[in-house]
């Protein structure tokens, strides 16, 4: 029966592949290898050079995470697609790190399927970072949905640490969440460090928009479409 379930999932994340390949649009005016994609539940703009996602977007909602909780959707279960990147990662010694995390997209099996593209979701880093800043930052926007209904996540990666066969190691990922009455922006190196959500305020990653726009040389809010 596992075995059944692994092969439903590698056709649908096959058929994603397919899907991307028909909806992707270039988008030089980011970088000279970007892409951008709007299937599966998120936005993203992809260097498919680098393999990096270099600005991704979610509609974060309370719905969608209520449904999230309600499915319980096995994240072990689901593989990480294309499979000649996923062997690269492997070789890396680091974490496939997600820009928009699993745990926002699992509202669906379509949509969990699609968090897992290597191409446009994930980037290499470090585990410490993945289990750390990263995942507070993740923590803090699911906390702003619930408390608002709603929030827009953007984020990415910038930089380059290393480079292994075409496998980028991004310097930073960032991360940024828009509420109503507010714009919180975090700027994470990929040295890491693992803490609890509360703590971000304290690491001095903090930005702002103004700094974010110049830092990546482009404005995240016109550059998704």
């Amino acid at each position: 029966m596992k075995k059944l379930l692994f092969f439903c999932l590698t056709v649908l994340a096959s058929c994603s592949q397919a899907a991307l390949a028909q909806a992707t649009i270039p988008r030089p005016d980011v970088c000279p290898a970007c892409v951008q994609d709007t299937t599966d539940g998120y936005v993203s703009i992809a260097d498919t050079m680098k393999h990096n996602p270099i600005c991704n977007y979610e509609l974060l909602t309370a719905a969608h995470l209520q449904l999230v909780h309600a499915l319980k959707i096995d994240r072990a279960g689901i593989p990480f697609f294309p499979h000649a990147i996923d062997v690269l990662y492997k070789n890396s010694g680091d974490s496939r790190g997600h820009v928009i995390p699993f745990e926002d997209l699992a509202y669906s099996l379509r949509t969990a399927v699609g968090s897992m593209n290597l191409r446009r979701n994930l980037a290499r880093q470090p585990q410490d970072e993945n289990i750390g800043t990263k995942y507070a930052c993740e923590q803090l926007c699911r906390k702003l949905a619930m408390q608002y209904g709603s929030v827009k996540v953007y984020g990415g990666t910038f930089g380059s640490l290393s480079d292994e066969r075409g496998l980028n190691k991004p310097e930073f990922y960032w991360t940024m969440v828009v509420t109503p009455g507010q714009t919180l922006i975090y700027w994470m190196p990929t040295t890491g460090q693992s803490i609890g959500f509360n703590s971000l305020n304290d690491l001095g990653i903090g930005i702002s928009y103004t700094v974010l726009v110049k830092k990546l040389g482009f404005d995240p809010q016109k550059v998704i479409k």
